[in-house]
């Protein structure tokens, strides 16, 4: 008899958490939301195919054109709190970017695509807690 009131002891341990307790993931299944902008900015490349991955999810995938170069494409989505990655691509002429960010709030991202000396391009990536500033 002893034996199975053991076991049920060692069985209702495994299976109820203590109070306070969390697995890591429920600590990071808050979601924040996170407001990318994207946008051409090379008068050298004036229609730039960008995508934009996080997590290796597609969240961004368009033509960019340049214009004025004052032109910035809003994509709004969710992340939860955490570490994430974020890689920007230009495919007309093979330009990548990594990055990485730890997510712990409400976040805004520009990306922006710019024509660099005698290279094709290269990526800027900005990360803040408040609205960016476009002038």
């Amino acid at each position: 008899m002893d034996k199975h009131i053991n076991l049920f002891i060692i069985v209702i341990i495994i299976i109820i958490p203590f109070p306070g307790c969390t697995s890591k993931n429920e600590k990071n299944s808050e979601e924040y939301p996170i407001h990318l902008y994207v946008s051409n900015q090379s008068s050298k490349d004036p229609s730039a195919n960008i995508t934009i991955l996080v997590d290796g999810e597609i969240v961004f995938k368009e033509q960019c054109w340049v214009d004025d170069s004052h032109n910035w494409t809003l994509v709004e989505f969710n992340l939860t709190s955490g570490i994430h990655i974020f890689k920007a691509l230009e495919s007309d002429n093979n330009m990548s970017k990594t990055w990485s960010s730890n997510i712990r709030g409400e976040r805004w991202i520009v990306i922006d695509y710019w024509y660099k000396h005698q290279s094709w391009g290269s990526f800027t990536f900005d990360v803040d807690d408040v609205v960016p500033c476009f002038g």
